[in-house]
């Protein structure tokens, strides 16, 4: 056999390392006769250059395997490489295909226990392991890698499919397939054959001319008895023959159960023989069919002559298993009148003239069949395929070398017998010399040899400018094919001499080539596309674009609105609606698809657009869709569809109308429907029985709570407050200064503050930690009767709760109005105006908290829906009819709580200069004026105009940033107000008020922080910029135009002349004020603003008329003007002056 003694292999690996050394003195194989048209051959070993690859000067090598082909092919092509086109190179001599394929890749042999590439094992060999691919390659081609499908000879085919998908980086390319062919069966001896064929003109070549019911040709053959026994195995060695499997396909294919006796195989003559059942009846009529080794084939030969009905013994040689020489199983066949099994290419027999004519030929081979283990066609062709490495791929011509050389069966015949019969054996650089030597093989080899302009595969033409061209005539020389375009083969007659080339093109729209010497473009997929010409990739669609197609230059748009979650999509199927929209489910034709189904109206109408943008305080994720609605509470909730934010509410009947919560407490959104615990209804804005409101919230009622304690002892402590404020109330203007009144003004300052904090806190969406543990109390003076807890003592009715707000002062002043009617009669009868001031006082400290409560069912705000909700309660909108039937009593409210109160305090503010004289007329009106100075008897009109400011806020504006805006400017003219006219009687009442309002006014300018103004809220606060520039505008225009006025003539005439009238009414207010007891009594009843008026005119009198200094004050004169004019006749100046 051709396989190499293992003793001499490490003989041949030291020979191989000395080749190269060896080149330098051989002789050239070939001289400038045998190719004339090739200038400057045989190219001497200093005429040969080097590869660079990655940076290395390498030689080409080649791989060869132990077969004699793969090394005489090794041979011409090296010969070829040197001594034609100039390269040097080396030959690597390799243990097995799998040695020589992974040499050519720059990678080691995986282990054998490494069956496919894919293992965890083998990438890491092949990547960071011993067997680490890398460039150079070791070798960079080989010429003899089996392919076939026959499963036990096809498991380097297997591997290599592997490696190629696994490690496309580092595997080599498939650059042809050689013409010659192996193939393997049975054979017959020329001499037999011809000899049978002169007898009875039956061509014994033919597998069924055996067919022993047609011809009997058994004695043309040895007879069984013919060969030792000793020359043969004995069947009970072979493993083959007692393989469960082989024995049952035997049987399934051929139903011979006599040859089989129990689970082997039988045999006859001593256990040597398997006879087929057509000469089991008498043996000496069987031919001889001898096969080698452990039984090659044996599987198949079975089948075979049971199933052709031949009159065959088969046997095996008895050579050792491991044997490389297989001695015996030789001398039988050339002893012998045998059948035999055998293979080519193998020297064996190559020396018997026409040997390969013995091959007989069955049936057509069938791979279905031979997959199903029947083994009665012929074995499959073996292909010898070549190989050449990434690396060789940019050096056209030593690449154009490797992939043409085509090596036909008759070479391999002409060399097999060349080997075999001369004596001594030649080494095969001769016998490659010797074939090229020949002239048809010259012509055939030159053909083989690329011209400049004879681009091989990977490669195209080029131009002196190195531009690609597609014709020789414009030729210059070859070059590698660049990433983006394919080497295409093509037929040139452009030049005198025709013939093959490849032209370098740019591949297609809609193919790609990432690599460069390519064959082809590859298609791009679904889901890509290449745009261009050239393209080295193909792009993935980019989101919201789909291509279902391959070789595509475009992808298709999803729908109008809609995109995809990710790059590179197939279908349409994957056009989903982008964050923020969902999927509707109407159609634009108004028809419902059919996954929606719920009630039709709890879908969206219809629409052109593919997706619908969400409402106002709803999200959604990537992928909503309408269909995923649950069409009620005991349908699946989570799937994906359009769901409420945090702070809003949504309802199974109607998922997209949305209602904004009082705080994302009570609504934590997420799913429709959902409130926090006792919470239910529109915008979670009603409470289960036993639950109130709280802070937005529900909290339980208790036991306490459900008897209406608080309102029964704030009715019973009127008569106690009554009583207290009673005394008071008789106490005369000449007590207005007393200072217990001062702390009834500091308490009434500081109650308003409280309120209109309450108010502030109020609008403000969230109250950040620190706020409300300091103020955060004072919310509940907006509205003190919502401490009452009427819905724990009575039901949740909205329109009760109401009522039984607005009624509060009324049954108040019922209250009092019952004592005043019991003590009428008796001795403790109340002075009525007295009476009638005192409720007023408590009315008037109360009138914010009051105003609120009148204006609650028009305090409202804006849902995204454009409905509108009651503040107070959510739950009520402003189109039901709850709040339509309370509008009556909310109207009545407003005018008796806050337009009759506020018109009998302007009647009062208006009647008090002419009736203030009247004990009676300032008692009734006491609670008006007391706290005012004279001068600014009419501010308390203005602390009530500013209650109906605060309660205006949330009526006229929604947003949080509007009524910022309304609350801070309101706020701030009240604190400029103050500042201006000081109309407090007291300066600790009066700082107080300036302080508060001043935080106030902070506070307010801080709210929009906390809230995100909407488009309305920036057009309304622009609005309202407006009007206030343009107030200030006016006032601004009004003030210049005084100060215009001033400097003219008339001005200055009017002026002194009023100058003239002040300064007499001046000298005569000191002529009649004389009495120092009088004036000592006036100055004592005076308030704090108006002493320090008269303490200024005062100091103001003594600097400019009397020249006397005063402390905080600028003397501008020497001496005072009575000092300049002094006349001695007035006496000297009091020591008190000086």
């Amino acid at each position: 056999m051709t396989a190499c003694p293992r003793h001499l292999r490490g003989v041949l690996i030291v020979l191989a390392s000395l080749r190269p050394a060896l080149a330098q003195t051989q002789t050239p194989c070939i001289d400038a006769t045998m190719f004339p048209d090739i200038p400057n051959i045989p190219k001497l070993a200093a005429d040969r250059t080097m590869v660079n690859i990655s940076g290395q000067s390498v030689r080409i090598g080649v791989a060869a395997t132990p077969s004699l082909t793969s090394r005489w092919a090794a041979e011409i092509f090296k010969v070829m490489l040197e001594e034609i086109i100039g390269y040097h190179a080396t030959i690597e001599f390799v243990d097995t295909e799998k040695d020589a394929y992974f040499a050519v890749a720059g990678c080691g042999t995986p282990p054998a226990s490494a069956t496919t590439p894919f293992s965890s094992e083998t990438t890491s060999f092949f990547e960071s392991g011993d067997g680490r691919c890398t460039s150079p390659s070791r070798a960079h081609v080989t010429f003899e890698i089996w392919k076939t499908q026959l499963p036990w000879m096809s498991a380097i085919t297997n591997f290599i499919a592997e490696f190629e998908a696994k490690f496309p980086q580092f595997a080599p390319q498939n650059s042809h397939t050689l013409g010659v062919t192996g193939y393997q069966g049975i054979f017959v001896q020329p001499k037999v054959y011809e000899a049978i064929w002169s007898d009875s003109s039956r061509d014994m070549r033919f597998g069924r001319s055996f067919n022993a019911s047609w011809l009997d040709v058994s004695s043309y053959f040895s007879n069984i008895t013919d060969i030792q026994e000793s020359d043969l195995k004995t069947c009970s060695s072979l493993s083959k023959l007692s393989d469960p499997a082989t024995v049952s396909n035997f049987i399934r294919h051929t139903n011979d159960t006599a040859g089989i006796d129990g689970t082997r195989f039988k045999c006859w003559n001593n256990d040597r023989w398997f006879v087929a059942p057509a000469c089991r009846s008498d043996t000496s009529k069987c031919i001889p069919l001898i096969t080698g080794g452990d039984g090659w084939l044996i599987e198949s030969l079975l089948q075979q002559v049971t199933f052709y009905n031949w009159p065959v013994a088969i046997a095996v040689a008895a050579d050792s298993s491991t044997s490389d020489t297989n001695q015996i199983y030789k001398d039988l066949v050339r002893n012998k009148d045998v059948m035999f099994y055998w293979w080519f290419p193998d020297d064996s027999f190559a020396d018997i003239q026409d040997i390969w004519k013995g091959r007989v030929k069955l049936d057509v081979h069938s791979i279905a069949e031979w997959l199903d283990n029947k083994f009665t066609t012929e074995t499959d062709i073996i292909q010898f395929r070549s190989y050449a490495s990434l690396d060789l791929q940019t050096f056209f011509k030593p690449y154009g070398l490797a992939t043409t050389l085509d090596i036909q069966g008759q070479d391999v015949e002409w060399f097999l017998r060349e080997y075999r019969s001369r004596n001594p054996t030649p080494d095969l650089r001769s016998l490659a010399c010797d074939w090229l030597k020949v002239k048809e093989n010259r012509n055939r080899a030159e053909l083989w040899v690329p011209s400049d302009k004879e681009c091989g595969p990977g490669y195209g033409m080029v131009n002196d400018k190195g531009q690609y061209v597609a014709e020789m005539k414009d030729a210059k020389t070859c070059d590698w094919c660049v990433k983006g375009t394919n080497s295409t083969r093509k037929w040139d007659v452009t030049t005198s001499r025709p013939g093959w080339t490849h032209i370098c093109r740019d591949c297609p729209l809609g193919r790609k080539q990432g690599s460069g010497g390519q064959m082809r473009c590859e298609v791009c997929g679904q889901g890509t596309y290449a745009s261009e010409r050239g393209a080295t990739t193909c792009e993935t669609c980019e989101k919201g674009r789909y291509q279902s197609a391959r070789e595509s230059f475009t992808c298709e748009s999803c729908p109008a609105g809609m995109t995809t979650d990710s790059r590179g999509k197939i279908n349409q199927t994957a056009c989903i609606c982008p964050k923020g929209k969902f999927r509707p489910c109407r159609k634009p034709d108004g028809t419902l698809r059919p996954e929606c189904q719920c009630n039709p109206e709890h879908y969206a109408p219809a629409q052109s657009d593919a997706c619908i943008s969400v409402p106002e305080g709803m999200e959604a994720m990537q992928a909503s869709d309408e269909a995923n609605f649950p069409c009620n509470e005991s349908s699946n909730q989570e799937g994906i569809y359009p769901k409420p934010k945090a702070g809003f509410y949504v309802s199974y009947s109607q998922p997209l109308w949305v209602y904004k919560c009082d705080n994302k407490e009570v609504c934590p959104g997420g799913y429709l429907q959902r409130c926090s615990e006792a919470a239910f209804d529109i915008a979670c804005g009603k409470c289960e029985d036993g639950y109130f409101a709280q802070d937005g919230k529900c909290a339980p009622c208790g036991d306490v709570l459900r008897v209406p304690i608080i309102p029964i002892i704030c009715v019973l402590m009127v008569p106690f407050i009554l009583a207290a404020l009673y005394k008071s109330g008789l106490e005369d203007v000449e007590m207005w200064g007393h200072p217990k009144y001062m702390w009834f003004a500091i308490s009434y300052v500081t109650l308003i503050f409280m309120q209109t904090m309450g108010t502030n806190l109020s609008i403000m969406p969230a109250v950040p930690e620190a706020v409300d543990m300091v103020v955060g109390w004072m919310s509940i003076l907006k509205d003190i009767t919502s401490q009452f807890r009427i819905e724990c003592s009575t039901t949740q009715d909205f329109a009760l709760q109401i009522m039984g707000k607005i009624s509060t002062p009324m049954v108040m002043a019922v209250c009092f109005l019952a004592i005043y009617v019991i003590l009428y009669p008796t001795k403790f009868r109340l002075d009525a105006n007295v009476f009638v001031g005192i409720y007023g006082s408590l009315f008037n400290a109360c009138f914010i908290m009051v105003a609120n409560i009148c204006f609650t069912l028009f305090q409202t705000y804006k849902h995204p829906n454009g409905e509108k909700s009651v503040i107070a309660a959510p739950s009520v909108l402003t189109s039901s009819k709850s709040w339509q039937n309370m509008q009556v009593a909310a109207g009545f409210a407003i005018v008796v709580y806050c337009a009759i109160f506020a018109a009998g305090n302007l009647y009062a503010i208006i009647k008090a200069p002419s009736n203030f004289q009247y004990r009676s007329f300032r008692k009734r009106w006491k609670f008006v004026m007391l706290q005012m100075r004279p001068s600014a008897w009419w501010w308390m009109f203005v602390s009530i105009i500013k209650g109906l400011y605060l309660a205006f806020t949330t009526v006229i504006f929604d947003s949080t940033v509007g009524q910022a805006v309304w609350l801070g400017n309101g706020l701030l003219l009240y604190f400029l107000g103050v500042f201006y006219f000081l109309p407090w009687r007291n300066y600790v009442a009066l700082g107080l008020d300036v302080f508060y309002h001043y935080m106030l006014s902070i506070f307010c300018l801080m709210l929009p922080f906390f809230a995100v103004p909407s488009e309305d809220d920036r057009s309304q606060i622009a609005g309202l910029f407006i009007a206030v520039f343009f107030i200030f505008v006016v006032i601004a225009v009004g003030l210049l135009s005084c100060l215009i006025w001033v400097q003219s003539p008339q001005a200055q005439r009017f002026f002194l002349l009023k100058f003239d009238r002040d300064s007499r009414k001046i000298v005569d207010v000191f002529h009649q004020a004389s009495d120092e007891k009088q004036i000592k009594e006036m100055l004592l009843d005076l308030p704090d603003h108006d002493m320090s008026l008269v303490v200024q005119c005062l100091n103001l009198l003594k600097t400019e008329m009397l020249g006397i200094p005063a402390k905080g004050r600028l003397q501008w004169r020497e001496h005072g003007l009575i000092s300049l004019n002094k006349d001695d006749s007035r006496g000297p100046m009091p020591a008190a002056w000086l």
